[in-house]
């Protein structure tokens, strides 16, 4: 029975032209095992660039968040230097406005009208 099952092997074989050689098994074996073992190094050099290095997936959401918040600050800058200028506008000598002036006299004196209370921010 084995050497029946031994001949249908070899006859598949042959019949693919493949050489029942031992030296050739041997060093399609070697092949493989170098495939496969090239295969794994380069799933754990994936795995740790997608998970451990500068550039991987957790360094990607560190960065999304960051941007997030940058964002935020500058969309709050932005605010605060339109108040600046239109307070600047504000305070030409062509566009003064007079409350605005007395609230900075206010502000830099420390002092206002005799009923009038001040609350520093």
């Amino acid at each position: 029975m084995v050497s029946k099952i031994c001949f249908v092997k070899r006859f598949a074989y042959d019949s693919l032209g493949v050489d029942m050689n031992p030296v050739y098994l041997k060093q399609t074996h070697q092949y493989q095992l170098l495939a496969k073992a090239f295969l794994c190094l380069m799933a754990i050099y994936l795995l740790f660039h997608l998970f451990l290095s500068e550039r991987s997936i957790p360094a990607w959401m560190t960065l999304s968040q960051q941007q997030e918040q940058l964002t935020q600050q500058v969309e709050h800058l932005k605010a605060y230097r339109d108040d600046l200028k239109d307070r600047a506008v504000r305070l030409r000598p062509a566009t003064m406005d007079m409350d605005l002036v007395e609230d900075y006299a206010i502000f830099m004196l420390g002092h206002g009208r005799g009923n009038s209370i001040i609350i520093a921010e």
